[in-house]
């Protein structure tokens, strides 16, 4: 009996699976081995064919439990059995595959072989692609790429075979050598639909829109669409594209292959990749629809311009900025990729330095080394010897480099493998997400800054990597060098913006009220400057608009909401000039039985007895600026005042405080006026208790002031404030 070792060194199998799986190989080695089965029994049950193929399974099902040592000692008796039987052959090679650190190319080999013995069996160049996958580097994408070209040759849906082959480099030749060897199978509609993918990646649009208008016509999948949509932006044909591109919407919940996903998670935040993974079916669309219309650079006009942008700028960074090493251990490997991004500018300039001397040894030795052969040159050339005076004074100089602080680049923020969903390098990521740069500010063989302009400015710095020093990264990745730097890293990779330009600045307030007809709701108030033509709107957290209003004179823009913490987009127009807001408004709940005070409208000189909102907002002032010796009026709204007697009774207060210098401040200047009144005023049904006041600025000095209003429930003893803004009184 063949003795065996019950206790394998490596068990990464459940135990109770494993227990079953070493149970039934043990056994069936026992029995292929002639250990107490009759004679004959190989003959009877299928001669030595059948024997091999009991061990292959077996040893299959010991890998597949973690059990390596078992699946090796089946792998190698199927292989003494069947020296040229390809299935022997893969199971061992799959053994080597799996075996910690070391059996790689033994792996290969056996697959090579099984290959060589099976020329049209497509499972041995799955199994050299996987190889090369595992082994990485330049090397492993040449080898992967042989097994998994084979095996799409023959058998296209081959297990994941495609998946893995796009792992891999891929420029537009050899996306066109895929589509050839793909051809004499594009009768089969997942093959049809790979090539056009190809096609439209190697800039074939026309001849993919084609084969995915066929396909369209057979059967619905939103992958045709919105492939075609990808091809009609990349040509610029957008009214094309929004047609394709929402049919793809309409029937996204049938997107199992997340063909929609991939095409904008380049782009997506982290709040909007948490979001659509956890994301129902049927809610597919309607999310897609929300991520773009926030995104819109321009709600005035009736599409959405980033989407276009977007598809070509991916478009192109695929071809100016597309990852040469995909298989590098950088993407692989949270630790060396660490590694790289903290290797300091001193670091790599005392390499270059020592490369330097190096060289200069090696030339020496060459040249000026009397009495010997070309060979012990060349030993004398490479030995370790101490690096000169001037290396050594080099190494302990800081070259101006520092490393950054670079708390919010986490793997969250820069996740592994973070280039491989669009294969290009971190460049391409950033120009994908903020178009390309306002300015270069240098650029070398192996460096470049970028810098973007406007709110917040970005500085990027990319670079080639270099841990160990001899071991190089030629993809350019982020490499911060200041912490400046580090957090235009952190800004960059969360958020993205379009490139259709909106030089035009202009001013705007608000004010938020009780929805009259919705006390639920909260109105919001817009007042941009008199001339310009303004279009807004309110979305939620999740991107679905709550709110949208247009103007083309000057009239204040109104809308209502639920209350809550809301995008708010603002655009207008002067002449052919666009100008562009994008922020946060909080709009407070004043639905609510307790006191509240809404925000103040500033107007012109108006008759406050009687006025209503919407007179003060039709005569609220644009710019906030008066002159200081004409009257003005001032607007709010008090909420939740207790009743006694049928009456409210409460303490309001107006202050100005003059806005001063830094200095005036610090020494506590600043001129402060406070007008007060105490108001017996009927309750009405609705709650709200409008107060107001015109006020006579004759006596008040030219300059900046904060005002603010302030009411004091006499019955209830409670207290509100209202939002402060800022006034300017000129001369």
């Amino acid at each position: 009996m063949a003795a065996v070792d019950e206790q394998p060194a490596f068990s990464n199998g459940r135990p109770g699976r494993g227990l079953r799986a070493r149970r039934l190989a043990l056994s069936l080695l026992l029995v292929t081995a002639g250990a107490g089965a009759p004679d004959g029994w190989a003959q009877s049950n299928g001669g030595p064919g059948a024997e091999i193929e009991v061990l292959v399974d077996s040893a299959n099902a010991a890998l597949v439990a973690g059990e390596l040592q078992l699946a090796r000692r089946l792998a190698e008796r199927a292989v003494e059995s069947g020296p040229k039987d390809p299935r022997a052959l893969i199971a061992l090679g799959r053994v080597h595959l799996e075996w910690p650190r070391i059996g790689r190319f033994q792996a290969l080999e056996l697959f090579r072989r099984a290959a060589r013995l099976a020329p049209d069996d497509p499972e041995p160049g799955y199994w050299i692609g996987r190889t090369g996958l595992a082994l990485l580097g330049d090397d492993g994408e040449m080898i992967a790429r042989r097994g998994l070209e084979r095996t799409l040759a023959l058998d296209p849906l081959y297990r994941d075979a495609w998946d893995l082959w796009r792992q891999l480099y891929r420029s537009p030749e050899n996306r066109l050598h895929m589509v050839e060897l793909l051809r004499p199978h594009a009768a089969l509609p997942e093959v049809a639909a790979r090539i056009a993918q190809l096609l439209m990646e190697a800039d074939a649009c026309g001849a993919a829109d084609s084969l995915l208008a066929r396909l369209e016509s057979e059967f619905a999948d939103p992958r045709w669409p919105a492939w075609r949509a990808e091809c009609a932006f990349i040509q610029e044909r957008d009214a094309e594209g929004w047609e394709h591109y929402g049919r793809a919407l309409e029937i996204a919940a049938l997107d199992t292959a997340g063909v929609l996903w991939a095409q904008v998670t380049s782009i997506a935040r982290p709040d909007e990749r948490a979001t659509y993974v956890a994301l129902p079916a049927a809610a597919r669309g309607d999310f897609f629809r929300a991520f773009w219309a926030p995104r819109d650079p321009n709600v005035r006009t009736p599409e959405n311009e980033r989407v276009g942008e977007h598809f070509r700028r991916r478009a192109e960074a695929r071809d100016r900025y597309r990852i040469l090493h995909p298989l590098s251990l950088y993407h692989y490997s949270l630790e060396y990729r660490d590694r790289i991004s903290n290797t300091s500018g001193k670091e790599r300039q005392a390499y270059v330095a020592a490369q330097l001397e190096r060289g200069r040894n090696i030339v020496e030795a060459l040249t000026a080394t009397p009495g010997l052969t070309a060979g012990e040159r060349m030993v004398t050339a490479f030995q370790p010897d101490r690096p000169s005076p001037e290396l050594e004074r080099l190494m302990d100089l800081d070259v101006g480099f520092k490393k950054p602080d670079r708390e919010g680049i986490s793997p969250d923020i820069l996740p592994l493998g973070r280039n491989l969903a669009d294969m290009v390098d971190d460049r391409g990521m950033i120009f994908i997400r903020h178009g390309p740069p306002d300015r270069i500010d240098f650029r070398t063989l192996d460096a470049e800054e970028w810098a973007y302009e406007g709110g917040p400015p970005l500085r990027l710095r990319f670079d080639t990597g270099w841990y160990p020093p001899d071991q190089p990264i030629p993809d350019m990745i982020h490499r911060p060098m200041t912490a400046r730097q580090a957090r235009s890293v952190g800004i960059a990779v969360t958020s993205d913006r379009s490139s259709l330009p909106a030089p035009l600045e202009f001013g705007f307030w608000f004010a938020r009220f009780r929805q009259v007809d919705q006390p639920a709701r909260t109105a919001l108030i817009l007042i941009p400057e008199a001339d310009l033509a303004a279009s807004a709107v309110l979305w939620d957290g999740a991107g679905r608009e709550l709110a949208r209003a247009d103007r083309s004179g000057a009239e204040p823009l109104r809308l209502a909401s639920p209350p809550g913490r809301l995008l708010l987009a603002l655009d207008v127009e002067r002449a052919d000039s666009l100008g562009r807001y994008r922020g946060i408004v909080e709009l407070p709940d004043f639905s609510g039985d307790t006191l509240a005070l809404s925000d103040v409208l500033v107007t012109g000189a108006l008759d406050v007895r009687g006025l209503d909102r919407e007179e003060a907002a039709a005569a609220a002032i644009p710019s906030l600026s008066l002159r200081h010796d004409r009257p003005f009026a001032i607007y709010a709204e008090a909420y939740g005042l207790a009743v006694e007697g049928g009456v409210h009774r409460f303490l309001v207060t107006y202050e100005l405080k003059r806005q001063r210098g830094w200095l005036a401040r610090l020494l506590g200047g600043g001129k402060r006026i406070a007008l007060q009144f105490e108001r017996v005023i009927q309750a009405r049904e609705g709650g709200v208790t409008v107060e107001a006041l015109r006020v006579n600025a004759g006596d008040v000095a030219p300059g900046r002031y904060s005002l603010s209003v302030q009411v004091r429930d006499l019955v209830a003893g409670r207290v509100s404030v209202s939002r402060t803004i800022e006034i300017e009184l000129t001369g």
